[in-house]
Parts: structure tokens; C-alpha cells; sequence
């Protein structure tokens, strides 16, 4: 149950201060019973919203009712979908909190993210020897091969520098074919 208005002010806040004056600035008024509809002049307290933020912040504190809270809240987050592996194809039953989960299981996850580049024999744009890349946009053989080129640029169009070359309009380096 949510909050209750009077006036287009929140009713708590209303009743708190006909019934035990004016409520302090940065200060909140606080339902005892943690009941949003009970505004019994009782049942409301001011304190500082510090203190207050303290009090309700799940997680941050050792109460067993807030750790119930925010464990019903994954759990209703957990609901049981149904999915197909991305690597191995076969269905599955996913209970990730967010979108449903891609991998039947971590060997699938890891098989899949293995086998993303295959390891291949080059020909360095620097050097012109020949070394073997381990990763896709792999291009030189070493750091020192790597140092030398000259197809980097460190300032963009947008942050006031020239715009990127591509290899096509480099001399001494050909494109991929």
C-alpha cells in the first residue's frame, strides 16, 4: 500500500505536524510500524533523513527483516525461463535475475569464449617478419614493432586533432585481404 495525500501533501507528513507541531528542516517523518497507511498520530516520529536512510537501507545493515526483504525480492527477480545454449544448443532452464542466461553451464561459457580467434601465423606490418597472433586485431610481432608504427594517432576529429588514417591511405602498410 502506497502513501496517502491531503492537499497534495503526504498525509503523515500533514497529520505529524497539526498534531505534534512543525517538522525540522532535512528532517523525515518515520512510520514506526513500517505501515505506509497507518498514520496514526502514534505510530509517526520525526528523525533526521540520515538516520532514516540508515534505518531502511537494505543491505547495509545486520536486521534479519531486511535481509528477508531483499532476499524475496531476488528470489521473485529468479523466476525460472525457459532458454537454448548458445554453444551447445541444447534447452535449458535459466535463472538469472536480469535476461535470460545464454550458457547451459560454465564449460559452455568458457568453450565459447575460447573459441572466439583461432590462433594464426602473420606477417608484421613493421618488421615484415613473421609471428603469430594470439589475438584478432593482433598486427605487429612485438612492442618495439609496435612502437615504431605510425598508424596510430592519439587525437580525433572530435577532440580537435586530425582525422584517423586508414590503412588504405598508408604507404607502407597494406590492408587486410
Amino acid at each position: 500500500m502506497g502513501y496517502k495525500y491531503i492537499g497534495g501533501r503526504y498525509a503523515h507528513r500533514v497529520i505529524y505536524e497539526q498534531r505534534k507541531g512543525p517538522i525540522p528542516k532535512g528532517w523525515v517523518v518515520h512510520h514506526k510500524d513500517e505501515d505506509k497507511g497507518n498514520n496514526d498520530p502514534d505510530n509517526l516520529e520525526a528523525m533526521p533523513r540520515k538516520e532514516h536512510q540508515r534505518l531502511h537501507a537494505t543491505g547495509r545493515t545486520n536486521s534479519d527483516a531486511q535481509k528477508a526483504a531483499a532476499n524475496r525480492t531476488l528470489e521473485s527477480l529468479r523466476t525460472p525461463k525457459p532458454a537454448k545454449c548458445i554453444q551447445c544448443q541444447a534447452d535449458f532452464v535459466s535463472t538469472s535475475a536480469g535476461e535470460v542466461g545464454k550458457f547451459c553451464s560454465r564449460t559452455c561459457l568458457e568453450t565459447w569464449r575460447s573459441n572466439k580467434f583461432t590462433p594464426e601465423l602473420r606477417s608484421c606490418f613493421v618488421c615484415e617478419g613473421e609471428y603469430l597472433a594470439k589475438k584478432r586485431f593482433q598486427r605487429y610481432c612485438c612492442k618495439q614493432c609496435n612502437n615504431k608504427s605510425t598508424v596510430r594517432t592519439y587525437r580525433t576529429e572530435a577532440t580537435g586533432g586530425t582525422a584517423r588514417r586508414t590503412l588504405a591511405q598508408l604507404g607502407d602498410i597494406q590492408p587486410d585481404g
